[in-house]
């Protein structure tokens, strides 16, 4: 199964299919639930990868397995999963099977494993219907609003100084419509910087943190002295991280260009003027070339902080967190 996984994710790499966050992401969960249930339910493993030779064995192994991913006392794990959780292990393992019985011939050759031309039309579907509903669809039903209104954006840029703020200082702001609050600052003005340019271009996270130090082009013929304040001045080249064949600048506005230098001077002050950053939003710890932009988890920490802080609710009384930026 090691190798025919790497076969799976070897090949997707090279038609491109996948990223290698894509990848690896895959990888981790297969490894994390997978393979432990493979090894702690003590399942008779002598059909090798194919798990079954029978359809109904088959059913029944991966009814099994689904058991053992939502039983918070399952041996092999390390507590509950949560219901988002199951559901991409689902499909990670129904894609990875799809795959192999597709590609039987070739996966047999390369990973020198005869057994993988045994798969069937049953490994195309591990699970009947109604064991496989859509996150997504359940989603869509509870909450149809899957965006952020402008009134909550507004909501959330008013709230942005907490973050932004010393430490050592209280901050009270108010947002439109709504009582103030009174908070102490988080101390992370880089993170306020990253969520706002977000805000401002649409960008996904990534595609922010991963900026360039000087991201900005100039666009021939616009005087930014003399430009209105809605009007664009200059290119922002960003990071494509998904889609192939993409030109990957977005025109931006005088807000988002002084907010671009104000996080430059900051950078620079932070790591020093002798140090030549490679990212716009660098990694603060132990990276004194800085030579590596600011990781996910750190400014998913950072926004976390405030979403606890603030305990914003939109229009609809659901929580309107900072953390869920693809909204």
């Amino acid at each position: 199964l090691r190798e025919g996984m790497r076969y799976w994710l070897r090949q997707n790499l090279t038609t491109q299919m996948y990223r290698w966050t894509t990848a690896v992401g895959h990888a981790r969960q297969l490894s994390t639930y997978f393979g432990p249930w493979l090894t702690h339910t003590g399942r008779d493993l002598t059909a090798g990868p194919v798990i079954a030779t029978e359809t109904g064995q088959l059913r029944l192994a991966f009814l099994e397995f689904l058991s053992w991913l939502q039983d918070p006392s399952a041996p092999g794990r390390k507590g509950p999963i949560a219901s988002n959780q199951v559901h991409t292990a689902q499909s990670r393992i129904q894609a990875f099977y799809r795959f192999m019985l597709d590609h039987a011939d070739e996966a047999a050759a390369a990973t020198g494993e005869s057994r993988w031309t045994g798969l069937t039309e049953a490994h195309a579907r591990l699970w009947s219907p109604e064991y496989t509903r859509s996150r997504r669809s359940r989603r869509r039903d509870a909450r149809p609003e899957q965006w952020i209104s402008a009134e909550d954006l507004a909501t959330m840029v008013s709230v942005i100084d907490i973050l932004a703020s010393p430490t050592d200082q209280s901050i009270t702001v108010t947002p439109p419509g709504r009582d103030p609050i009174t908070a102490s600052g988080l101390g992370d003005p880089s993170a306020a910087r990253a969520w706002l340019l977000q805000a401002m271009t649409g960008r996904r996270v990534s595609e922010i943190l991963m900026l360039d130090f000087d991201p900005l082009v100039t666009i021939p013929g616009v005087d930014a002295d003399q430009a209105k304040d809605e009007d664009f001045i200059a290119r922002l080249r960003y990071q494509q991280t998904k889609v192939d064949g993409v030109d990957p600048h977005i025109l931006v506005d005088k807000a988002a260009v002084t907010l671009i230098r104000d996080q430059q001077a900051w950078v620079r002050e932070r790591l020093g003027r002798e140090v030549d950053p490679a990212y716009l939003f660098p990694e603060l710890r132990r990276n004194f070339k800085g030579l590596r932009h600011r990781p996910y988890p750190s400014h998913k920490h950072a926004l976390e902080r405030l979403d606890e802080a603030v305990g914003l609710l939109d229009h609809d009384g659901a929580p309107l967190r900072f953390t869920q930026t693809h909204r």
